[in-house]
C-alpha cells in the first residue's frame, strides 16, 4: 500500500477502525495534516510492509512450456556425459588383466572343473575353500550321486590361475 492510499483510507472512520486505529475524527484530521505525522503513522501501522498482488497486464503473455526439442537439447549434455564415463569404465574393466581374479571365480571354476568329472553332474553339492592367489588353491568336498542312484561323497583339490580375464584350471585330485 502506498502512502497516498494509506491517505485515503485514514481518513474514512471505517477504514481507521479496520486498520486497528482507533482515533477520533479531530485526531485523524490533525495527523492527516501533518506529512511527518502521518508517515509515522504509516511505518508504525505496518501498511509500510504491506504488499499489494497484482495480475500480470492482459497484453504480457504467459511463459510457454519447452517444446520437446527444447528439453532434449537440455537433456542432451547430460547423456553424453553418462555415455562418456561408461564407455571409460567399460574399457578400464577391459583392460584389467586380473578381471576375474578372486577366490569366488576360482571356486567357481574349480566347481566347473570337477563337475566335468562325475557322473550326475546336476546332483552335485558342494562345500568349497580357496586360498592363495593366483594360483589359487580350492580344496572341498562334493555329494553326487553314482550310476546307481547312490550318493557319494568325494574331496577335490584344484589349481585356478587367471590370465587376461580367463581361467586355467587342474584338478590335482578328486577321490
Amino acid at each position: 500500500m502506498t502512502q497516498d492510499e494509506f491517505r485515503d483510507q485514514f481518513s474514512g472512520t471505517v477504514s481507521r477502525q479496520r486498520m486497528g486505529i482507533s482515533l477520533t475524527e479531530e485526531q485523524a484530521l490533525s495527523v492527516l495534516a501533518d506529512d511527518a505525522m502521518l508517515y509515522r503513522w504509516y511505518t508504525w501501522s505496518g501498511a509500510a510492509n504491506y504488499v499489494r498482488v497484482v495480475s500480470p497486464p492482459p497484453h504480457v503473455s504467459q511463459r510457454q512450456p519447452l517444446s520437446w526439442f527444447a528439453k532434449s537439447m537440455i537433456a542432451m549434455p547430460f547423456l553424453l556425459v553418462i555415455a562418456g564415463v561408461l564407455g571409460y569404465y567399460n574399457t578400464q574393466v577391459q583392460a584389467d588383466p586380473d578381471r576375474g581374479n578372486s577366490d569366488i571365480a576360482a571356486i567357481y571354476a574349480c566347481e566347473e572343473a570337477v563337475a566335468q568329472n562325475l557322473k550326475s553332474p546336476a546332483s552335485a553339492d558342494f562345500n568349497s575353500s580357496a586360498a592363495g592367489g593366483n594360483p589359487w588353491v580350492v580344496q572341498g568336498v562334493v555329494d553326487s550321486e553314482n550310476s546307481f542312484g547312490a550318493r557319494l561323497r568325494s574331496t577335490f583339490e584344484c589349481s585356478v590361475t587367471f590370465r587376461n580375464g580367463a581361467s586355467q584350471t587342474t584338478v590335482v585330485r578328486l577321490e
